[in-house]
């Protein structure tokens, strides 16, 4: 399976002696240490002498005119939390088979318990705290693709999202995806699952659970149609084995089909700009899918895995470099993989200097065919001679993670793994599943007869284009550029048409950010005030071939300077107050929201104040010029939520909230709320509350057979029965609590036993 290094840990148990000594990954948010450098957004890349800059061009053409696809598309449900129907099914909640579940072998024995990135704690169904949204039973259009979205939460986690399917009439057990989010290395805008494929699914039921047992904000079932290729009849690959040469590795190179062959629809892909440095390790993956698709269903599978990515993740393309199916055939996957070490989304954590080869099928369930077992040794046996790399050998690869992730290992921890090695060597996972993993020994010693075969015939191999010489002087070579403003200069190259200027950060260098292209040999560029840029330059010829990258300059351009203020300012929040501009800084201190403020300096969107005798910087964007308002502040809970006892979602809960409840607000911090509830006070995500009381009358409907009581207690006289659906007029909450009025009836009865809409009977 695939993922983003933001995909969320898969929980699961340690043994017994490691759970002392585990620590539990935190989910956390934070931009990227290795995030693009601004240079690339903000520079202006200019021709000098003889160039002109163009926008960087798509890093391989189709071979043909695009395949024609019908019936493709995407269907997306919203799910507004519990349906309380469904609820009361037994069969929905039971426990969910993982899609790809957990594997700790190959690695534990040898890594310390302390940079093990797992947690210890189960998803269950059965409990209502954790159960935070379930659908009924939905009948659809027939899709090939099925996942779940939503919008991150720093202070929540995702335990399960699992879904059931139904297909040719029959509902299928439930299985729990893997969970992703966007960060680290990754791409894309969405938290959610991978996907599960359907050769004929017309019917699914979703579930999600999560710490907290809130539903996660704007969670949609996403259904892809991955449609019908009008033109094909059987796979073909016009992208034919090249004759013997050690040139970029063609020796070895087997036919392939391209994208426009399996239906790609490059409007909906981005060629990224990121670029591994070098190839260190070659990953094997497995879809974990149907095993019985048919040649042209193994297109659709394809297509279907490219337009979730696309479309639902908001991913830059398909994950995978390549991908291969039982009959035998390859596929080109990423845009560019053919010429490029094109950064995929195919092992969390690990995308830099790596590719990722996916095989059509559940191994963890049937052998791998010879077919496919072929065709992965004769990509792996290409892309290794190319390289030049020990294929039965072992590298070193670095864990690069932001927030929670799929990979074993914690942020920073280097790990020694095979160079040809299964997803779960690295990661949370069964994939490339039992069978195919362990054939990997196998593969490896044959693609290694096959890489020392050519190269006792031709040589080792080599890109067809050198790298260019770097020629001239640079105003920025020096370490600061006060202006920011660089000239670079290079000599040329025999058969290159083009030159692509390459960026680096300080931090990562793994990864270089490709930039625009010029025809001659010289460009202006101009680095953003406060970044460090290292700049590089790479041939390219027509064909879409480049040679390695030459480092040409590393340049500073200092920050903004300071700007003198005196003026008075209110926070509108609780403000850590920092050492220094930024929010990696030391905190001081904490401002309490509504307290008056004076500025004293500005730099970007942050401003420099004293208080409580130290002196140091907020964030301008929780700054108000008019004052807190005077007297005690009211809200309303726009949901069910409740009060927690710290501003965390995982801290224990003070009291329940139920929808359209009044409470007192006490302040405010970043993206929380603290609030007091009768005698009760605790902390709530500020957008649950709302400053607008309710208006005219509000109805509920019973969720199941209860009865209304005189007063709010369990033990409290009953005043009248209230059946299942019977519709009620709402008049006020309380705690856990809710009175209402029933014809000329009035009562309480137990918040959650109402439901906002006519409950469905099955």
């Amino acid at each position: 399976m695939t993922t983003t290094s933001g995909g969320q840990v898969r929980r699961l148990r340690l043994p017994a002696a490691l759970l002392t000594a585990a620590l539990i990954a935190t989910p956390t948010f934070a931009a990227p240490a290795f995030a693009a450098p601004s240079v690339l957004e903000t520079t202006t890349l200019g021709a000098a002498g003889a160039g002109s800059v163009t926008e960087p061009e798509p890093e391989s053409a189709p071979a043909t005119a695009p395949a024609t696809v019908t019936g493709e598309g995407l269907q997306q449900m919203a799910v507004p939390g519990v349906d309380e129907t469904a609820a009361e099914d037994e069969g929905a909640r039971e426990e969910a088979t993982a899609l790809t579940p957990p594997n700790l072998t190959d690695t534990v024995a040898s890594i310390p318990a302390k940079d093990l990135n797992v947690a210890t704690t189960e998803p269950d169904p059965a409990d209502d705290d954790q159960l935070a949204a379930l659908t009924a039973e939905k009948a659809t259009k027939e899709f090939t693709a099925a996942g779940l979205t939503w919008t991150p939460d720093a202070n929540d986690e995702v335990i399960e999202a699992a879904v059931r399917l139904r297909e040719d009439g029959t509902w299928s057990e439930w299985t729990s995806l893997e969970v992703l989010n966007p960060g680290s290395e990754g791409e894309g805008t969405e938290a959610g699952t991978e996907p599960v494929l359907s050769l004929s699914a017309d019917g699914i039921q979703a579930r999600v659970l999560t710490a907290s047992g809130e539903t996660p904000a704007d969670l949609k079932i996403n259904l892809v149609a991955a449609g019908t290729l009008v033109t094909d009849s059987k796979p073909k690959a016009t992208t034919a084995a090249s004759t013997g040469t050690s040139v970029d590795g063609a020796a070895l190179k087997p036919a392939v089909i391209t994208r426009s062959e399996w239906g790609a629809k490059e409007s909906q892909a981005n060629t990224t700009t990121r670029r591994s440095a070098k190839l260190q390790a070659m990953y094997v993956h497995h879809t974990a899918s149907k095993n019985t698709y048919t040649e042209k269903q193994a297109k659709d599978q394809i297509r279907g895995i490219f337009n979730y990515h696309t479309n639902v993740l908001k991913w830059d393309d398909i994950g995978y470099q390549f991908l291969v199916d039982r009959f035998g055939n390859i596929y080109e996957g990423r845009r560019g993989s053919m010429n490029d070490l094109i950064v995929g989304a195919q092992a969390g954590g690990y995308n830099a200097n790596t590719i990722g080869v996916s095989a059509l099928g559940n191994f963890d369930e049937v052998e791998p065919p010879e077919a496919l077992v072929e065709a992965l040794t004769r990509v792996l046996a290409w892309k290794g001679y190319q390289y030049n790399l020990n294929v039965k050998g072992t590298t070193t690869l670095t864990t690069s993670t932001v927030g929670p992730s799929t990979a074993k290992y914690k942020n920073g921890v280097q790990v020694t793994v095979p160079v040809i090695l299964g997803h779960r060597n690295t990661n949370l996972t069964a994939c490339p599943g039992r069978f195919l993993y362990s054939k990997l020994g196998s593969i490896r010693t044959e693609v290694s007869k096959r890489i020392a075969a050519s190269t006792s015939k031709y040589g080792k191999a080599h890109a067809v284009l050198k790298a260019p010489a770097a020629s001239g002087s640079y105003s920025g070579d020096s370490p600061v550029s006060r202006d920011g403003k660089i000239k670079l200069g290079w000599k040329s190259v025999s058969r290159a048409t083009k030159y692509q200027i390459m960026v680096r950060s300080l931090s990562d260098s793994r990864i270089w950010w490709a930039g625009k292209t010029v025809t001659g040999t010289s460009a202006d560029v101009t680095i953003a005030a406060g970044e460090t840029a290292i700049f590089g330059i790479r041939a390219r010829d027509d064909s879409g071939r480049v040679s390695s990258t030459t480092w040409l300059v590393q340049s500073t351009r200092p920050k903004a300077p300071i700007a003198t203020r005196n003026y008075t300012r209110w926070t509108t929040a609780g403000l850590n107050l920092r050492k220094s501009a930024d929010v990696d800084s030391d905190r001081l201190l904490t401002i309490p929201a509504g307290k008056k403020i004076t500025v004293t300096a500005t730099s970007g969107n942050w401003s420099r104040t004293t208080y409580g005798g130290k002196t140091g910087w907020v964030s301008s964007s929780y700054l108000s010029a008019v004052a807190k308002p005077a007297g005690k502040q009211y809200r309303y809970a726009s949901t069910n939520t409740r009060l927690l006892k710290s501003a965390s979602s995982t801290a224990a809960k003070v009291v329940r909230v139920s929808k359209y409840e009044k409470i007192q607000l006490l302040q405010t911090s970043n993206s929380w709320s603290k609030a007091k509830l009768g005698s009760n006070t605790g902390w709530v995500k500020t957008y649950k509350l709302s400053a607008a009381a309710p208006q005219g009358k509000m109805h509920r409907y019973a969720a199941i057979n209860t009865k209304l009581l005189k007063s709010a207690s369990p033990s409290a006289t009953k005043v009248v029965s209230l059946p299942k659906r019977k519709k009620v007029q709402l008049l006020k909450t309380s705690n856990a609590w809710s009175k209402v009025k029933l014809g000329s009836k009035t009562g309480w009865v137990k918040s959650w036993k109402l439901y906002s809409k006519v409950p469905t009977s099955r």
